[in-house]
């Protein structure tokens, strides 16, 4: 898997809905790598719980 990619904020959300290690597999990247760009667009953690919950 890729360490990195640009990955814009649109795309990331459409993934929201599923657990970070499926989008990993998905984007084809670490969920070390996602949660590092999730940082950068200011979410401090992944919110596939708190949607799931709704």
């Amino acid at each position: 898997k890729a360490w990195t990619r640009p990955l814009w904020y649109e795309e990331l959300t459409r993934y929201f809905g599923v657990s970070i290690n499926e989008a990993g597999e998905a984007l084809g990247m670490c969920t070390s790598a996602i949660k590092k760009i999730c940082r950068r667009h200011g979410i401090a953690r992944w919110p596939h719980r708190k949607i799931a919950s709704v």
